[in-house]
């Protein structure tokens, strides 16, 4: 058969990828942001919606998605192959302003959007500076002396 000699041929010229039978895939992603949310935006081509899994702890964002293992009849064999097999996988820290409770997801065309709400305490606020009052010294008494003999103090 050709297939390994053709293998060996393209092995060089494709990206690991491209030739490995499964693989991580790292999604690119754009993060936009605006006064009341942020917004993350992954580019995850072949996976459906039933496929991604969006989890949230202690700040981290974990996206995954399977890509479907597409089966051709078996009585073919791959001459080249270029679409990627495995799973979409990325791990990112969130920003301590966003409220991840209120988070809402979407997906449509192998784009998964996912928006954060900033949280109140996120917000900037300013604090007013006030001078610091200073307060009226008491005036020092003198002790009082025992003068009977006594050996304790009033």
């Amino acid at each position: 058969m050709l297939q390994p000699q053709t293998n060996w041929l393209f092995a060089g010229m494709m990206p690991g990828w491209m030739t490995a039978p499964q693989e991580i895939i790292t999604p690119p992603v754009d993060i936009l942001e605006s006064d009341n949310e942020i917004i993350y935006i992954f580019a995850i081509p072949g996976a459906g919606s039933q496929e991604v899994r969006i989890e949230i702890q202690q700040q981290l964002l974990e996206i995954e998605a399977a890509l479907p293992h597409y089966q051709d009849s078996s009585q073919y064999t791959y001459l080249y192959r270029e679409r990627p097999l495995g799973r979409y996988y990325r791990l990112l820290t969130l920003p301590p302003e966003v409220d991840s409770k209120e988070a809402v997801a979407t997906f449509d065309q192998g784009l998964l959007e996912i928006r954060f709400p900033r949280a109140a305490r996120g917000r900037a606020s300013k604090v007013n500076v006030k001078p610091k009052v200073e307060k009226k010294a008491k005036s020092a008494t003198a002790p009082k002396v025992d003068t009977s003999g006594n050996s304790f103090l009033l």
